[in-house]
């Protein structure tokens, strides 16, 4: 994922969990957590996604 930053652009790698885990722990980069139980917190996900600036990277754990 390229973010940019001033006039420069930072490449942050997110292919692997490890990736996205050290991302994580980014100065450059902002972690939430958005719990998702019911109908109406999955519409207050896909609202924060819509009104959220691009790029941005997901990550979804699912109870099996």
């Amino acid at each position: 994922m390229r973010i940019n930053i001033g006039g420069t652009t930072k490449t942050v790698e997110l292919k692997t969990t490890t990736n996205f885990t050290n991302a994580i722990k980014s100065p450059l980069l902002t972690a939430s957590v958005v719990p998702v139980n019911e109908s109406r917190e999955h519409t207050a996900l896909l609202k924060l996604l819509n009104t959220t600036a691009r790029p941005y990277c997901v990550c979804l754990l699912s109870v099996t």
